[in-house]
């Protein structure tokens, strides 16, 4: 039993020294060369990496992926697309879609429209004193931008690791109305799990 027990550490052992080696060479390539591996690992000729502008590539002693996500989400009634897609390049994950609860949906595709309405709400934010700016009319790391048009008003919400923002927007005016805010605690590990690979 001792001899079994000894081999059983052994090849856990090599084999997360192997992982260890696989995921090093891999990081060796650089965050652009991992973003066309995971592309080219997702093998869809309709996913296009450009229309999602957070791209994302971490690792951890074990694991490498590349996430692809959104800033900022404009949602209508009855669309279904991806907000994120997240690719696993070592490790044990499992490729991955983030919708907007739907069952089938489709990779995200900019709309004109879309970038008109984003325009308009990051500008009478910004115009605002009410829920603070936006630097360069750029939502930051970590903050995601959600916009709903309806027929007079624009649904907005902000969300960040501590809170979330919800107000009505008037789409003629910018004026914004109904504040909302929720704080929530935020969970820090001690030590940060992902590495952020940046070049």
């Amino acid at each position: 039993m001792k001899a079994i027990a000894s081999i059983l550490i052994f090849v856990i052992a090599t084999s997360a020294t192997a992982a260890d080696a696989n995921i090093d060479s891999l990081k060796k390539l650089g965050r652009a060369a991992l973003i066309d591996l995971a592309v080219k690992k997702l093998d869809d000729k309709r996913f296009d990496p450009k229309q999602y502008d957070r791209i994302t590539v971490k690792a951890t002693k074990s694991e490498l992926l590349v996430e692809f996500a959104l800033s900022v989400r404009v949602e209508r009634p009855g669309d279904c697309y991806f907000a994120f897609v997240w690719v696993p390049l070592a490790g044990m994950g499992t490729m991955g879609m983030g919708d907007r609860a739907c069952k089938e949906g489709s990779y995200y595709k900019g709309r004109k429209r879309d970038k008109k309405h984003i325009a308009f709400v990051l500008d009478a934010i910004n115009k605002s004193k009410q829920v603070g700016r936006f630097k360069d009319n750029q939502v930051p790391a970590g903050t995601t931008l959600t916009i709903i048009p309806e027929k007079d008003v624009y649904k907005v919400g902000i969300a960040d690791e501590g809170m979330h923002i919800g107000f009505n927007m008037d789409k003629r005016t910018g004026d914004i109305s109904d504040v909302k805010r929720l704080y929530y605690e935020r969970i820090r590990d001690k030590e940060p799990r992902w590495h952020i690979i940046t070049d």
